[in-house]
């Protein structure tokens, strides 16, 4: 087996130097991206003989069909999720606020409805509950920018399970009428969930997804980039440098303290030295110093002759700019998540003192949960329709912090006092479980002059008979 060795190179424009990078995560994000890019313009090309070129020379034959090939080495970046700390405990952040976070099954339909759909997607990842299995796919989302989920239907078409494929083994077909799962020496094809029958009506007989061969569906969930029609984009792509610059400076000092905490020295051999003492000096700092503490090396040298140490490198000054350097890598590795250092175990304060934790998780909510959620809402519902046919069902996601409840219950009133809605069209809104009120159908406003006045009359009417009834 032939091993494929990347190299990756900077170049500084100021000064025109190459520096070549040995590090392999580094010299790995140098993937080939530029025949990733005649794929997309093949693609979109409107010249079919151009097309159709470009495709055979760059497209990826995955299973005996074209699949589109990837902007970035995925086991790469899935890798990566365990190289830095902030990066995992931001994607986890992100995948527990937003897939664990309670829902309801919600809209017009009969209590029996209800129930059926519910206890569908409670039951569909088999031992895994909704948020487990959702969970398993949204970690691939965060990470990798593609998450993928199969649906599992019964000959009649509707969904009886969902399974998670992992992003790392999943292909995209170039004609976007499925995907392929490539595992090992095996290949498993998928057809796009939503996609009518007549658009695989015009596959030859031999392709996988022809009519009459069988085939589950999958939902594709990706962070869309103008990079790439095919696959989306991880979150931590524009923070890729800070994570490789991370891993570097942890390496460095790896090495550092693997040779005892010793700092660079030169060796310096002035006089008449003889030529087994560079060769004796040299042996010792390979073989005897390092990893062995405390090791005391004795020289003997001529008259006329010395050996001097010294040190290279200052370990202060070193250690203080590798601090600022950690800190603005984890600044923008959480920067490019979108998600607030709170999340992750890290406490700030304002200029004076106070607290901004909560203007930045309120942030991190509008611009990164809830949208979100409303992508996973939006195709969970969608698969209700299709797969279920019920068109007045929905998938929602339940606020899990007061704040939202507050927020919530604030425009509910508001509705209410200006008729907008009755009471038990938020009752089945915020509460789809509870019963209706009585005389809940009736809109609610502010009360009309003639209202408080008749009201007024009510309420002297019902002092005066409690007088009575108290001098009785």
């Amino acid at each position: 087996m032939t091993e494929r060795r990347i190299q990756a190179f900077v170049f500084d424009s100021g000064s025109g130097a190459v520096a070549r990078i040995n590090s392999p995560l580094l010299a790995a994000a140098a993937y080939d991206l530029a025949a990733h890019h005649e794929v997309v313009k093949a693609v979109t090309d409107p010249l079919p003989r151009g097309s159709r070129r470009l495709r055979q020379k760059y497209g990826v034959q995955v299973g005996g069909v074209s699949c589109a090939s990837r902007p970035f080495d995925m086991a790469l970046f899935a890798y990566a999720m365990t190289l830095n700390t902030y990066h995992a405990r931001a994607v986890r952040a992100k995948v527990k606020d937003i897939t664990g976070r309670p829902w309801v099954i919600a809209g017009e339909g009969s209590p029996a409805a209800k129930t059926i759909i519910e206890r569908f997607f409670r039951e569909a990842f088999d031992r895994r509950s909704f948020a487990q299995g959702m969970g398993c796919i949204w970690t691939d989302y965060e990470g990798l920018g593609n998450g993928y989920m199969e649906v599992v239907t019964d000959p009649r078409g509707e969904p009886v399970a969902l399974e998670h494929l992992p992003a790392t083994e999943m292909w995209v077909r170039l004609d976007g009428l499925g995907y392929i799962q490539q595992r090992g020496g095996e290949v498993a094809h998928f057809r796009v969930w939503g996609l009518d029958d007549e658009a695989y009506s015009g596959l030859p007989a031999e392709d996988p997804l022809a009519p009459g061969k069988p085939a589950t569906h999958v939902i594709h969930f990706l962070r869309y980039s103008p990079w790439s029609q095919f696959y989306g984009l991880p979150a931590i792509l524009p923070a890729w440098a800070a994570v490789c610059l991370s891993v570097l400076v942890n390496e460095y000092n790896l090495t550092f303290f693997q040779n005892n905490a010793i700092p660079d020295y030169a060796v310096i051999l002035e006089g008449e030295v003889e030529e087994q003492a560079a060769d004796v000096i040299r042996t010792y700092f390979r073989h005897h110093l390092k990893g062995q503490a405390h090791k005391t090396l004795v020289l003997e040298s001529p008259s006329g002759s010395k050996i001097r140490f010294e040190k290279l490198t200052d370990s202060s000054a070193r250690e203080g700019s590798f601090r600022l350097l950690r800190t603005d890598c984890r600044d923008e590795i959480l920067h490019a998540h979108g998600v607030p250092p709170q999340k992750v175990g890290i406490v700030e304060t304002g200029k004076l003192g106070g607290n901004l934790s909560s203007e930045q998780i309120r942030e991190y909510q509008l611009s990164i949960v809830v949208p979100s959620q409303e992508e996973i809402a939006s195709r969970m519902t969608d698969l209700i329709r299709r797969g279920f046919g019920l068109d007045g069902l929905r998938f929602e996601f339940l606020p899990a912090d007061t704040e939202d409840r507050k927020l919530n219950a604030e425009i509910d009133q508001i509705y209410l006092q200006n008729r907008v809605l009755v009471p038990n069209e938020v009752r089945a809104k915020r509460f789809p479980d509870a019963a209706p009120l009585p005389g809940g159908d009736d809109p609610v406003g502010a009360p009309s002059m003639a209202e408080l006045a008749g009201l007024d009359q009510a309420m002297g009417d019902l002092q005066r008979q409690i007088r009575e009834a108290v001098k009785g």
